[in-house]
């Protein structure tokens, strides 16, 4: 569905984040390239049902990967936890001497 888009991202190191697609259309420069930006907590329950019911033709491993992710997320927010710790970004000359 156009202008509802959304992305649910893991890292092993990050944890969760769960943002909308701005499409970057209009403004006064025209067309932008799309960003991710803050969404709120995802609807976990909803997406994997909907997931599960046509992921088939995604192989078994990739599919139970991303049906196990959206179970974790939802596990962390049933403790209250909506995203995972992330750990702080490092400077980008942290280490050059």
């Amino acid at each position: 569905m156009r202008g509802r888009e959304r992305a649910l991202s893991w890292h092993r190191e990050y944890g969760f984040s769960h943002n909308k697609i701005d499409a970057g259309d209009g403004g006064p420069l025209g067309r932008m390239s799309p960003i991710l930006v803050g969404a709120g907590q995802f609807p976990h329950r909803l997406v994997r049902q909907r997931f599960v019911a046509e992921a088939a033709i995604l192989d078994a491993p990739t599919r139970e990967l991303i049906s196990a992710k959206m179970r974790e997320y939802g596990r962390a927010v049933g403790r209250g936890v909506v995203a995972l710790p992330r750990r702080p970004r490092t400077p980008p000359d942290a280490g050059v001497a």
